[in-house]
Formats: C-alpha cells, structure tokens, sequence
C-alpha cells in the first residue's frame, strides 16, 4: 500500500488527497520520521490545509520536538473550519505537548477543549484520564472519564491499562 502511495504521489503530486492518504499511513504505520517529511512537503504545497498541519505537528510531538510540534499544531488548530472530529484531535495533541513541557494548566485547558469538541473522542478521553492520575488530580473525574473510554472500545489494552492506572491511583487495588 506505501508503495502505491508514494507512486500515485510522484504521479499527482498536486492532488491533497493523495498527500492526506499517504500521511494518515505513514501514521497509521507509526513512522514518525516519515510523517514529518512528507507533512513538511505537503505544507509547502498546502500551506492552508490544517490537516497538513495535524499531521506534521503529530509527527513532531512524537519525536519529541515539543517547539515544533506546538508551533504547527497551534498554527493548524486556527485553520480548521467546521470539523469539530479534526479540532478535537489537534486540541488533544496540544495537551500532549502542553504535558511533555511541564505546562499543566494549557494542559489541562486542551484536553478539555479536546473533549468539548468531541466527546466521543476515546484517544482524547483516554489520554487526559492519564494525564490526571498520572498528576493525582481529580482522580474521580479521571475515573469516568477512562469509563467512558472504555465502554467505546472494551477491548482496548491501552485504555485498560489507563483504567488500571486510575484504580491504582485512587488506592483501589481490587
């Protein structure tokens, strides 16, 4: 499928599509490096597509570079026009970054933007359940939240391990 990709990229390099396709895989497929090459060569293209954006900021946050990633999420976040799922998920990111570079309050303010724009948002849900316990606030609020998460996706060993994180947070070891 990559292949395919990157051939239909070299054949309508000027088609956003082709390019949001190729970046949903190289996430889907965990490959940081490649994201954020291809996110910053789609940006020169599409420097208005918040998408893009999203894509390139993720990338960044995954590799650590919080300047980075903040400046293009934020950046991409004021972009987004009437998609709350897309919003949802840029807000969700920024309180990854916020966390990572010890700002708990925009933190805090981002997950729950995240989750006012999509309440459904199980990745979003599930990441602020950690972010609190992981802080020991409001571990109850935590508590629902990771739920919730998990009443979306029951299988999920991710959330699991946060409802398990929360339990042990909590003191509540049975």
């Amino acid at each position: 499928q990559e292949e395919m990709l990157k051939l239909a990229l070299d054949l309508y390099k000027s088609d956003l599509l082709v390019w949001q396709f190729l970046l949903e895989n190289q996430k889907v497929q965990r490959k940081w490096n490649e994201l954020v090459k291809y996110g910053n060569e789609a940006l020169e293209l599409y420097p208005t597509d918040a998408e893009v954006y999203y894509y390139g900021g993720l990338g960044y946050l995954k590799l650590q570079d919080y300047t980075k990633s903040l400046e293009l999420l934020s950046t991409g976040r004021d972009l987004v026009i009437e998609d709350q799922e897309l919003l949802s998920q840029f807000y969700s990111s920024l309180g990854s970054v916020y966390l990572k570079t010890d700002n708990w309050s925009e933190c805090e303010k981002s997950c729950e933007q995240a989750l006012i724009q999509n309440p459904d948002n199980a990745t979003g849900l599930n990441n602020y359940a950690y972010y609190l316990a992981l802080k020991k606030v409001q571990l109850d609020k935590a508590l629902g939240i990771i739920q919730y998460a998990v009443s979306m996706q029951p299988n999920n060993a991710i959330y699991l391990d946060t409802f398990g994180f929360v339990l042990f947070q909590k003191k509540q070891y049975q």
